[in-house]
Formats: structure tokens, C-alpha cells, sequence
């Protein structure tokens, strides 16, 4: 620690009885981790001294929960925001499993909206902060509307010196987190999106695909009805052109495909006597308007075909479910035509007759002109 301080500019003598004494002949000041140096120090000398040890802590190849706060500290006692803001990013993408967020439960409870009180800490670096309690508090089931409450108001009307913090910080919360509740993740995507043409350092043509495409990334978590009616939210809430860029990548139609389903199978999956039918119906015509103000064939197409199940199987209505398929089907791509055969042959095999079916299932392989429905 005498040679840190020395390369720190720092010159004093270590000999007394402030000097405690730790393995591999090495010795650390106590002081400043139990805030008595603030009795014996002059101030600059105190952040020249948190400033020397963080760089210290900070060299090692591998950086322990515990040594991580105590940098975090060392950094707000040396006023290194932009160091610290760094830090806590990289800190925030290492949390992937409630494991590791419990090592850093504490930082909720420590950074508190009002902590450190005497300090004046820069609007990016306060998002930073918020970024990572939130992340930990996904993990954890700790208060995190709070959390989350303070991070949209810090990032809302955000200026030039907390733009890239506020992109960071909501990736790293929302899709990067795979604690991330749905609700969350489409938040986290839909902010980034706006701010990211306000990012000096991040040029869009640069990136593999629009931020609005991270939207999928919530598909893992959509387990609930809650979460499906969180997505269809998001769909309805994001614009057309969002909406559109969200699909640039023809491989992401398989993410609508899934979430239209899933509108459906939550329902499936509660108790019967809960079942309401309309609630689908109701998330699947959502997302049929959002798929026509858009222009975006690929959601239209797949929330039908799920609608056409729900009036067949659940509702008792299979003439509207064929009228469904088979409305405007020479306008359709030939693969898409062909799933609307094969669904529509499945409704006349359940609901109209054998032979019916198995002309239907001839004309999906065949790609022949609509037949009339018997």
C-alpha cells in the first residue's frame, strides 16, 4: 500500500498505528474503511488516497463481490464518476443469476435515491447506480417498482451528459437481463430505442440490427397471461416504424409466431372453469390492428391463423374460422397459404366431413386455386 500511495502522489508515513497488517507482507489503512481518517486527513488527502486504492483493487485479474463494493465506495470517496459509472456497468452485466445478485444485495439498501447526501453525483453516474440496484433487485424479488420508479424519472428528461447512460443503463435492466420480467424488457427496448439516436459514440449503421429487434429477447419469460398481455402492450405501444424495424430481420417472424401463440396457450393453461376465450380474442385483435396500421404482414398472419383456432376449438365457430383462412388467399405468399390449408383442412376434418379435409389438405400441397367449402 506504500507504493500505491506513493504512485498516487501521495507522501506520508504508513508507520502508525493507523496501518493494519494482512497477508503476503502487505499492510492496508484502516481509516478510511471506518471513516476515522475524516478525523486525521485533510480532504483532499482522503480522495487521493480512496482514488490510489481503488486503482488498486481495480488491477487485480479478478474482482470479488465484496472487493466490488468496497471499490464502489473507494470511487464515491475519490468523486471518480466516469471511472464509476464504468465500473458499475460492468459490474451490472456480470449479475446473471440470483446467486450472484444476492452478494450484492446491500447495494439496494447502501445507494439509497438520497445516498450519499453530501455528495453532488452526476445525473449518469445516479442512472448507473439505479441500473444495477434494479438489475439486482429482478433477480432478488426485492422492491424494485421503486427502483425502477427512480430510474424513469432520472432518464425521462435526460440530457447531453447521461444519454449513453441512460441507453446503458435501460439495455442492461431490460432485454441484457434475463431476470427481466416481460413488462420490463419491453420498456428496457423501447427506451433504448428512442435514446439511441441521441448517442454521440453509437452509430446506428454500425449495429448488427435495430435496438427495437432486442424486443424478442423478452420470449423466454412470457409465461403468464400478465406477460402476454405485457407484450401485446408493448407491440401496440411501440410506433410504425419501430414496429417495423423490430422485423428487418426476415428470421425474427418466428418471435411473432410464438408470442401469438402463447396469447392463446396461457389461456389454455389455467384451470378450466377460469378460461375467459375473449381474453385471447381480445390480445389477438390487437395485434391484428397493429399488424395493418404498420404494415406488417407477418403479424397480421400469424394472429389470424391463431384467432381462427380460438373460433373453431373454443368458441364453436368454424364457418368464421374458414372465412378467416381462406379470405383473400391468392394475395397470400405460398407458404403462408400453405399453413392456412393445412389449419383450415384441420377445422373441416373436426367440424364438416373427412372428404372435405383431404381435399383441402390436396390443394395445400397442390398450391391449386380456392376451393368452394362444402
Amino acid at each position: 500500500m506504500r507504493q500505491l500511495l506513493i504512485q498516487g502522489g501521495l507522501k506520508f508515513d504508513t508507520s502508525t498505528t493507523f496501518r493494519r497488517i494482512v497477508p503476503n507482507d502487505r499492510f492496508e489503512l484502516s481509516p478510511l474503511l471506518k471513516g476515522v481518517g475524516t478525523d486525521f486527513l485533510e480532504p483532499v488527502i482522503q480522495t487521493r488516497v480512496h482514488a490510489a486504492i481503488a486503482r488498486a483493487y481495480m488491477t487485480a485479474r479478478t474482482v470479488t463481490p465484496l472487493r466490488a463494493i468496497d471499490i464502489a465506495f473507494h470511487l464515491i470517496g475519490a468523486r471518480q464518476w466516469r471511472l464509476l459509472t464504468g465500473f458499475l456497468f460492468q459490474v451490472a452485466q456480470h449479475i446473471d443469476s440470483v446467486e450472484q445478485a444476492k452478494s450484492f444485495e446491500i447495494l439496494p439498501a447502501m445507494f439509497r435515491p438520497t445516498f450519499p447526501a453530501n455528495l453532488t453525483i452526476p445525473l449518469g453516474t445516479r442512472i448507473a447506480l439505479r441500473a444495477v440496484q434494479a438489475r439486482v433487485a429482478l433477480f432478488t424479488e426485492g422492491k424494485t417498482q421503486l427502483l425502477l420508479q427512480d430510474l424513469r424519472t432520472l432518464t425521462e428528461t435526460v440530457e447531453q451528459n447521461g444519454q449513453t447512460e441512460a441507453f446503458v443503463g435501460w439495455l442492461l435492466v431490460g432485454p441484457f437481463n434475463p431476470a427481466a420480467p416481460v413488462s420490463v424488457c419491453a420498456e428496457g427496448v423501447i427506451r433504448a430505442s428512442r435514446l439511441a439516436p441521441q448517442v454521440a459514440l453509437l452509430r446506428m449503421a454500425d449495429l448488427p440490427m435495430p435496438v427495437e429487434s432486442l424486443i424478442w429477447a423478452s420470449i423466454p419469460n412470457l409465461r403468464s397471461a400478465k406477460d402476454a398481455d405485457a407484450f401485446v402492450d408493448a407491440i401496440v405501444a411501440m410506433t410504425n416504424a419501430e414496429l417495423r424495424n423490430a422485423f428487418i430481420d426476415e428470421r425474427l417472424r418466428t418471435g411473432i409466431e410464438i408470442v401469438a401463440g402463447k396469447c392463446v396457450s396461457v389461456e389454455l393453461a389455467l384451470p378450466e372453469q377460469e378460461r375467459d376465450w375473449l381474453r385471447p380474442l381480445r390480445r389477438l385483435d390487437q395485434l391484428l390492428a397493429r399488424g395493418q396500421a404498420a404494415g406488417i404482414v407477418a403479424i397480421t398472419d400469424a394472429a389470424e391463423r391463431e384467432k381462427a383456432t380460438v373460433l373453431s376449438d373454443f368458441l364453436g365457430q368454424p364457418e368464421l374460422a374458414i372465412e378467416i383462412l381462406t379470405a383473400n388467399r391468392d394475395q397470400r405468399a405460398p407458404a403462408e397459404r400453405m399453413r392456412r390449408d393445412h389449419l383450415a383442412a384441420a377445422i373441416l376434418l373436426d367440424h364438416v366431413s373427412t372428404e372435405a379435409a383431404m381435399e383441402r389438405y390436396e390443394l395445400a400441397l397442390q398450391g391449386d386455386p380456392p376451393m368452394k367449402i362444402r
